[in-house]
């Protein structure tokens, strides 16, 4: 009797030992865990490293693939929210400006329904603000290329003296896929003057 009473307790005592490296053992890897995380979420900073690696991803005979794992590679957390955000442009309702898109490697801006830039409204003006945006894209620390989109639901209406066209229905009730085309067309030709490159209806 005593031998067995013994002999759950050697069990007993082994099984303790045997949790507690457990736990360090899982300590360790949250340890671990937690300075491969601090990593990926400072990205690269030494100027060298980045070099070498924008040389990849600047090299447009490179496949897809190596070009994004190279920029990924190196990017910081705050980069990586920047390239999801899409703030509007019209500052005084809480958008970004140019220097927010620097500064916070923003990878997308766009102009709501209504939101026109703050030194006036004609294509010219428009070309001004969005170029200023995608100027200070480049200028950030990795220099990642900025998109544009517009609500451009019925033509690029927020701009004065352009084409405004009916509501898309309208051309579905038509039944004249010639006559949409030619007005996507249309679109397409003054959107891009603004230097907008994507628009949130009908296709470029």
């Amino acid at each position: 009797m005593k031998s067995r009473k013994r002999r759950l307790a050697w069990l007993l005592v082994l099984v303790m030992a045997f949790s507690l490296i457990g736990t360090g053992g899982i300590t360790a890897s949250a340890d671990t865990k937690q300075d491969s995380y601090a990593a990926w979420a400072a990205g690269v900073t030494d100027e060298t490293e980045l070099a070498a690696k924008k040389t990849i991803w600047t090299d447009t005979s490179k496949s897809v693939d190596e070009r994004v794992e190279a920029l990924l590679s190196v990017m910081t957390l705050d980069e990586k929210i920047g390239q999801m955000a899409q703030p509007e442009q019209n500052e005084a309702n809480g958008g970004a400006s140019p220097e927010d898109v620097k500064n916070y490697a923003i990878g997308s801006m766009f102009s709501a329904g209504g939101s026109i830039p703050p030194d006036g409204n004609s294509v010219e003006n428009w070309a001004d603000r969005v170029n200023a945006y995608k100027k200070a894209a480049l200028e950030s620390r990795l220099g990642i290329p900025l998109i544009y989109g517009v609500d451009a639901v019925h033509g690029h209406n927020n701009v004065d003296d352009l084409v405004l066209f009916p509501h898309n229905i309208g051309f579905a009730a038509a039944d004249d896929v010639a006559l949409a085309e030619k007005v996507g067309q249309a679109e397409a030709e003054e959107i891009r003057a603004t230097g907008i490159q994507w628009t949130f209806t009908h296709a470029l």
